[in-house]
């Protein structure tokens, strides 16, 4: 339940790349984020 506001933080500080890396580590979670956006 952290992927919403997770991304939402991330665009927020501009750290976009770093989240990515993090969500591509947390299991393909990556693709789920993406459908969000």
């Amino acid at each position: 339940l952290l992927r919403h506001p997770d991304f939402v933080v991330a665009r927020m500080k501009g750290q976009y790349w770093q989240v990515r890396e993090k969500v591509f580590d947390y299991q393909g979670r990556f693709r789920r984020a993406n459908e969000l956006r």
